[in-house]
């Protein structure tokens, strides 16, 4: 009888363990503490902070770009900032994506400067990378919520700026959605091997 107990709390906890693994690498929103995300307001009037969790030791590279849509079509990309991870003997566990957008009025020519970045649990930061568009009146931001899979060489869509001339603006987090608009930033994260 006890054999058969010990035998049952083996397979019970292989099978746990193996629960707990299978769902690898995931994305989502960062879990930012209240001075943080006051920080955040502080410094940008949109921003937005996603979190890979899980990282595996086959990690080589972070990266995280913008693309930039007018009217459904590619006009500009920015980046990819780059944090290299392929000689170090200790990966990260944790990568948090930052994306901060500054207003710039300068008379008639208000701009907004985004800025973005990647930073790990162990404390390396990758944040060059500054975009630059005509600011808008009608505007809205969508950032990621719910955790996401995420595969190595595979981007993933973690946010994004729309605008649209004079007409409402329509959220979503389908890319064809967002880019339907008369302009569009996406924000891409993508993990390297």
């Amino acid at each position: 009888m006890k054999v058969f107990n010990w035998a049952a709390a083996c397979c019970l906890l292989a099978g746990l363990t193996a629960c707990g693994h299978s769902n690898g690498m995931q994305i989502k929103e960062a879990d930012l503490s209240k001075t943080e995300k006051y920080r955040m307001e502080i410094a940008s009037s949109e921003s937005g902070a996603a979190v890979v969790t899980g990282v595996t030791k086959d990690l080589a590279a972070a990266q995280m770009y913008i693309e930039h849509y007018q009217n459904g079509k590619l006009t500009d990309k920015a980046g990819p900032i780059q944090s290299d991870y392929s000689g170090d003997a200790n990966k990260p566990k944790e990568l948090q994506f930052i994306c901060y957008t500054d207003r710039e009025d300068k008379g008639k020519q208000e701009k907004d400067k985004v800025r973005f970045g990647i930073a790990d649990d162990s404390g390396k930061v990758s944040a060059d990378a500054v975009f630059t568009r005509n600011q808008g009146d009608d505007r809205a931001s969508v950032f990621i919520s719910s955790a996401e899979s995420v595969t190595y060489g595979e981007p993933v869509l973690i946010g994004a700026s729309v605008k649209n001339s004079g007409e409402h603006v329509k959220m979503s987090r389908d890319k064809k959605m967002l880019i339907s608009h008369s302009d569009a930033l996406l924000y891409y994260v993508k993990l390297n091997k």
